[in-house]
Order: C-alpha cells, then sequence, then structure tokens
C-alpha cells in the first residue's frame, strides 16, 4: 500500500489536497468564540413585581416558585435572591439532562400557577443560564437629551440592532421612558367625596375600544368598533368623576395631569455625564465577532440619521467583547505557527539537510489544516480547547514526521534508491508509529467521555488531538514517503557526514559517559529534579480559566437598602470620583438600576498594557481601598474576566428559619472573613431587609364599615406607588398613565389622607387598622 503511494505521486497529492482544501474551505464557516459552547445544567427565572419589597417578593412569589419548580425532576439545588421590585431564582439540575426540556418543563410549571401570583406580578421569565455569557457589545448614546435618547433608542436602534443576525436582544440603561402621571390632591379629593377608587373606576369605564361586530347591508359588511380611547391630554384632564353619592366632578379638579415620565429605574454614565447606553447580547447560537462586524457596518449609517434627528448626538462603541476574543485567538494561532517555523529552523540546524527541511515543512501544517474540516463537521469552533489540541498535537506530528526522515535516511546512506528506502523505512517504523498514535488517541479519546460541565469542555479539545493524530498517522503512510522518495537525494559523501556528525555530537559524549559510568547517580539526579519539579506546585494556585489583562476592570457596589435611584447615582458619582485619581484609567462607564435600583455595575478600561508599568489585577489591588472609603456601600473589584457578572471565588451559605438571628450571624461572618488578608472583599449575595413601614388592617373595623383587604391594599398602593393599568395611545405607540398621590402627599402621614369608599361614606384608611415600622 505504501508503494502504492509512493509510485503514483499525482495520485497522492490529490488525495491529500483534497483533505487541505476541505481544510481550508471550513475554516471561515468555523465560528470563533472564546470557550467551547456548554451547555450549563441550570436556569433562571426572572420575577419583576413593580413596588414590591424584598420581603413580599419573597414570601408572595418566591416561595411559591421555589415550590413549583422543585417538582420538577432532576432538580439538584434551588437558589433565590429577592430585592427591590423583583426577584431572581436560579435552579440547578442533576448532570447530564437537558437544558432545553428543564427551562420548558420550569416554565411550564410556573404558567400552572399562575393564577396563585399577584395580580401585578410581570410574566416570569424563564431562560437558560450561562456564567460566561456577556454583552457583545456596548454602545452609548450622547450629546441630546437623555429622554429623548432613550425614546429613539427603544423605538428604532433596537429594532434595528436586533434584526441582525445572532442577537438576542437589546438591554437599554438611562434616560426617562414616558408616561402621563395623574397626581392626586388628596385635600380637594376629601373635600368632594371622591375616593381613589372612583377615579380607577373612571378610567376603566372611558379609555377604551370595544370590538362591536359586524353590521352587514345587503352585499356589505363592515366591522363595527366602538372608539372611546383618550386622544390627548386635555380629555384626561375633562375625564367626569362619580362619587357614590352621585356627585360629578372633572379630574382636574382634583388632580394634576401632565406629560411626563416614568420613576427612573435604571441610570447610566460615561466618563461623569449620563447616557444612554445599550448593552446587545447575543443569542446562544450566535458569533461574537460576527455579530460585531455587522454592528460596526451598519452604526456610522444609524448614527447619521440619529444625527438628522439630534444634531449633536454621537455614537460611541465603549465595549466590543469580540476585540478580547479575535486578539487572543490570533496570539495563540501565532504562537502556534512560531512553534511550527522554529521547528522546522531546529530540524534545518540539526539535520544540516533542507530536502528533509521541506518534507516536515509540508506535511505538519498538512495534517493541522486537514483536521480543521473534522472539527468543523463535528460542530466545533475556534476556541481556547481547540487551539490547545493543536498545540498539543503539533509534537506528535513532529515526531512522526522526524522517525519516518530518519528512517529513510539512514537506508540512504546505506547504499539504498530514494524510493526504496521510502517503502523499506516506512515500514521498519509503522510500529513505533502506530504506537505512538494509539498512546495518543487512548490518553486523549476517554476526554471525550467526561461529564459535567469540564466534560463538555474537554470534549472539543480530547477529540480535536485524536482527529489531528489520526490524520497524521494517514500522511506519514501516504504523503511523507511519496515525498521521500521524490525530494530526497542519495549521500554523495558519507564520510564528511560522518565528520559532521561527530563533531556535533562532542559536547555531549562528556554527559553521556558519565551516566554510562554512574547509572545510580544518574537516576537519582533525575529523581531530584522529578521532586523539585513537584514542589512548586504547592504554591501555584489553580482555577477555572486564566485570567488574561485585558486591558479592563470590573466593578459592582451596592448602595444599602432602601436606596432610591438618586441615592445610589449619587454614590456612582462618589465611585467615578474616587476612580479619576488613578492614571492607568482611560474611561469609566456605569450602569445603574440591573436587578433593582441599589445595583451599580462599572466596567473601567484601562490604557494598554505596553503603556502601564503594572498589571490589572494590581491596579484593581490599589482601586478597592479608594472606593471603600465610600461609606455603607458593598463593593467587588475583579480584574481578567470578560463576563459581565463578577463570580465569587467562593460562596457561603446561611440558612436558618429565624430571621434576626440568620442577619446577625451573617454579620458576624463578614466581619470574620474580612479580616483575613487574602481575602480581597466580602459581600451578601442577598442584600438585608431595610426599614419597613406596615399597615395591619382590624379586622372588625374592615367588617364594620364593609371593605375588602384588597380594595384597601389597592387603594394604598395606588395612593404610593402607582396604578399604571391604563395606557395612552399616540402615533403608534402606548404610554402608561399613572395614577398616584402628589409628591408633597407621600408621607408618613398619608395614611389619614387615602380616603376608602364604604357604603356608609368615605373612611380613612389610619381608621380601618394600625401602623407599624
Amino acid at each position: 500500500m505504501i508503494r502504492f503511494f509512493v509510485k503514483r505521486p499525482i495520485t497522492t497529492i490529490m488525495f491529500v489536497l483534497l483533505w487541505v482544501v476541505l481544510g481550508i474551505a471550513a475554516f471561515p464557516n468555523m465560528n470563533i468564540e472564546r470557550t467551547p459552547a456548554v451547555d450549563f445544567p441550570m436556569v433562571t427565572t426572572t420575577l419583576i413585581y413593580p413596588g414590591a419589597s424584598p420581603a413580599e417578593i419573597e414570601s408572595q412569589v418566591i416561595t411559591k416558585t421555589e415550590d413549583a419548580i422543585s417538582q420538577v425532576a432532576g432538580v439538584k439545588k434551588i437558589t433565590s435572591q429577592a430585592f427591590e421590585n423583583g426577584g431572581f431564582v436560579m435552579t440547578e439540575f442533576n448532570l447530564g439532562v437537558n437544558v432545553n426540556d428543564k427551562a420548558s418543563e420550569v416554565k411550564a410549571k410556573l404558567d400552572s400557577i399562575q393564577s396563585e401570583f399577584p395580580d401585578d406580578l410581570k410574566q416570569p421569565v424563564v431562560e437558560k443560564l450561562n456564567p460566561l455569557q456577556e454583552s457583545v457589545m456596548d454602545i452609548a448614546l450622547t450629546g441630546a437629551d437623555v429622554r429623548d435618547l432613550e425614546f429613539y433608542a427603544d423605538d428604532i436602534l433596537s429594532n434595528k440592532i436586533t434584526a441582525i443576525k445572532g442577537v438576542a436582544g437589546v438591554t437599554i440603561f438611562g434616560g426617562e421612558k414616558r408616561a402621563i402621571r395623574i397626581m392626586m390632591n388628596p385635600e380637594l379629593m376629601a373635600a368632594r367625596g371622591v375616593s381613589i377608587t372612583d377615579i380607577v373606576s373612571a378610567l376603566g369605564a372611558h379609555n377604551l375600544n370595544v370590538p362591536s361586530g359586524k353590521l352587514e347591508q345587503g352585499t356589505d359588511s363592515n366591522n363595527v368598533r366602538f372608539i372611546g380611547e383618550f386622544k390627548s391630554i386635555k380629555d384626561i384632564e375633562n375625564l367626569r368623576i362619580t362619587t357614590g353619592e352621585g356627585q360629578n366632578f372633572l379630574l382636574r379638579e382634583i388632580a394634576t395631569v401632565k406629560d411626563s415620565a416614568r420613576d427612573i429605574e435604571t441610570g447610566a454614565r460615561l466618563d461623569g455625564k449620563p447616557v444612554v447606553i445599550l448593552s446587545v447580547v447575543k443569542a446562544s447560537d450566535g458569533n461574537a465577532i460576527k455579530i460585531s462586524k455587522a454592528l460596526r457596518t451598519v452604526l456610522p449609517k444609524i448614527e447619521q440619521e440619529m444625527q438628522l434627528k439630534f444634531a449633536n448626538s454621537h455614537m460611541d462603541i465603549i465595549s466590543d467583547s469580540s476585540i478580547a476574543i479575535e486578539q487572543e485567538t490570533n496570539n495563540t494561532l501565532r504562537n502556534i505557527w512560531l512553534g511550527l517555523a522554529l521547528t522546522i529552523i531546529i530540524l534545518l540546524v540539526f539535520t544540516r539537510n533542507w530536502r528533509t527541511t521541506i518534507i516536515a515543512g509540508i506535511m505538519i501544517p498538512t495534517s493541522l489544516i486537514a483536521g480543521i474540516f473534522f472539527m468543523d463537521i463535528s460542530g466545533f469552533t475556534i476556541n481556547a480547547m481547540t487551539l490547545l489540541a493543536i498545540a498539543t498535537a503539533l509534537g506528535t506530528l513532529i515526531t512522526d514526521a522526524i522517525i519516518l526522515i530518519e528512517s529513510a535516511l539512514g537506508l540512504i546512506e546505506q547504499g539504498m534508491s530514494p524510493e526504496d528506502a521510502a517503502v523499506e523505512g516506512t515500514k521498519r517504523v509503522a510500529v513505533r508509529i502506530f504506537a505512538t498514535i494509539l498512546t495518543h488517541v487512548v490518553v486523549f479519546l476517554p476526554l471525550v467521555f467526561m461529564d459535567g460541565i469540564v466534560g463538555q469542555f474537554m470534549k472539543q479539545f480530547g477529540l480535536s488531538v485524536v482527529y489531528l493524530v489520526l490524520l497524521s498517522s494517514v500522511f506519514s503512510f501516504t504523503l511523507t514517503p511519496m515525498m521521500i522518495a521524490k525530494i530526497l537525494r542519495a549521500r554523495q559523501n558519507k564520510k564528511d557526514k560522518l565528520k559532521k556528525q561527530e563533531k556535533s555530537l562532542q559536547w555531549y559524549r562528556p554527559f553521556y559517559n558519565w551516566q554510562i559510568s554512574h547509572p545510580w547517580r544518574a537516576v537519582g539526579v533525575a529523581l531530584i529534579i522529578f521532586i523539585l519539579s513537584i514542589i512548586p506546585m504547592i504554591w501555584v494556585g489553580n482555577e477555572f480559566q486564566p485570567s488574561v489583562d485585558i486591558d479592563e476592570i470590573k466593578i459592582i457596589a451596592r448602595a444599602p437598602a432602601n436606596s432610591s435611584f438618586i441615592q445610589s447615582e449619587q454614590i456612582a458619582k462618589q465611585l467615578e470620583e474616587k476612580l479619576s485619581q488613578f492614571s492607568e484609567i482611560k474611561s469609566v462607564s456605569v450602569k445603574i438600576g440591573e436587578r433593582g435600583v441599589q445595583n451599580i455595575k462599572m466596567r473601567v478600561e484601562l490604557i494598554p498594557r505596553s503603556e502601564r508599568n503594572i498589571s490589572d489585577k494590581l491596579i484593581a489591588q490599589k482601586i478597592l481601598p479608594k472606593l471603600s472609603e465610600v461609606p455603607d456601600v458593598e463593593i467587588q473589584v475583579r480584574a481578567g474576566i470578560s463576563s459581565d457578572s463578577v463570580v465569587a471565588d467562593m460562596v457561603l451559605n446561611i440558612s436558618g428559619d429565624d430571621d434576626i438571628k440568620r442577619e446577625a450571624y451573617t454579620d458576624q461572618v463578614i466581619q470574620a472573613l474580612n479580616q483575613i488578608p487574602e481575602i480581597q472583599s466580602v459581600v451578601r449575595a442577598q442584600q438585608s431587609p431595610g426599614d419597613e413601614i406596615r399597615f395591619i388592617p382590624d379586622n372588625e373595623k374592615m367588617s364594620f364599615w364593609g371593605i375588602k383587604n384588597a380594595t384597601a391594599g389597592i387603594a394604598l398602593r395606588t395612593a404610593l406607588f402607582g396604578n399604571d393599568n391604563y395606557k395612552f395611545k399616540e402615533a403608534g405607540k402606548e404610554y402608561p398613565i399613572i395614577l398616584e398621590f402628589a409628591k408633597p402627599f407621600k408621607t408618613n402621614e398619608m395614611f389619614d389622607s387615602v380616603f376608602i369608599s364604604s357604603y356608609k361614606g368615605l373612611v380613612p384608611l389610619s381608621e380601618l387598622g394600625k401602623i407599624e415600622q
């Protein structure tokens, strides 16, 4: 068989070119990623309950959610967090489950108990969790009023960006969302005998469209619709309110109607100035580099269109994850090709034969390129693990080439023709080649069958190595013998070669003679070197992924419980001021309000590594003490990570039924951990509950007045948080109508001003129960 390929060089070349062309064609089809695509056995459930406190979220939403999810087969652990206006539940399943199926099962369970949730709870969002997920690109909009920019981003930009292939969605931070506010004056309402329920009923009865059927006359058929929606702000102001006693008043007599904005829940800043930030998130099958290239192609045109509407506006890319991915990939590929080049140069230096160097220089990259085809059809991507596989297999490819060449050269030096030497030399070392290949297969193939998340990472590594070494064996018995037969020539001066070899071995002979004369000492030296190489592993740390200096630091800060958005924004400004004192920092972007207004995320862009003397980790260590000067703020600072989340190195769970004792123990644990020098920072995964004012209804009084708890509770919620169940439509867009007390009346004394309708007339809420704090 070997002689067949040696005798037919054209056939051999065409056979090899087939695989090379397939490999070259496959390479552009392979996505470039930082890590392999991994299905983490985790599902997240995001719960949004506007106006609810963490305690309400936990008791009314999270507990029911956990009970429902626990009925899904394969659940390993459920963890949850409650925060202002929402909660977050993470479900970890046993390894080996189909995460897509489990996400569907969780959603079905939650849909089945939807009636048990509070009416104002938004539809739960169930998603697969990927801790390595990150936004592909953050885009800052500047140069115009942030309210206008937010509206433009939500109405125009987000639709254009999500139309790009691979984009899952766009999250908008900053700006204000338009809303129509009806700010009730409880004093005027009390004077006219108007309750909150009267206004709510009037809004629901007047602001509606009703499909009324069809009107048929002869051959004509027309749909009939009753149109009663508000067409202007004046329509809302002139809404007639009817009291329980039959009196009528205009809404503007007891409230102020204003075209305004929702309460600010998210904010964004760039280098100390308010902006609007769009975070572009890729789909699970999307490719960050392709999305980034597509965005960079369309953004200039989008910016021009935006500038026609807002003359001084600008669109700036403040982060692009694809840049780091491309840099890491290109650096690794460059190192692989550099290693290959050095190998060829060393081979040339030691063999002093340019013909053998050409053979090795063709055989090795041929195997690598052909291997790309099999990686592609296996669904692999170009990532850290497949590149590591290429680097690992490189040594085997080089060994195979050298063994074959040296075997043939030896026979040629004995007078055999290059063609016969190629065939005979390959036969002589065939067993060694097969042994080398099978050794690698036996070592790396079991990695494909590893369980767990690490197993998913190692699958692409192990299988890629197997592909490459098997291809090496194929080309070792086809391409390499043919090249040996056609490229090598018989040696004319054997004595000169022996002299050169003898000269090159003179430096090694004394070491060789000493080892032969003192075998036990040689073994002892080798053993000592082996032990010394193991000892440093005691001090070498270990981690799931290596940390890389990507000129970026992530900061997560959390304001105290019960902090408003304004307070969180003030804290962000203080942190920005602290960061401005470091010369290594180039830019700072801030996002406020993700999963609660107390949460602050900061992205610190550093000057390039070539322009600074210290690493990103050392800068992070310098930053933390300075940021910690801001009081009552929990801070995490991490360098060398690309994902949006700062993942803790260690998580401690403190459980117990007594909330007071649990909080006390948690404080003690945090204080103890903060005393350990090696620990950078300790933060709570879930914020401590803040102070809470509670209204406790008196059942006897409620019965006396004939008022239900739901009626009183909804009235209090409407007065304080607001009722946004009704919409105002304009130019094809819907905007919420928020009914609430005017801000001056939102005080601790407001319970006297919240009047409830009863069959005996109006009664203040304060008369129906007691207030606790």
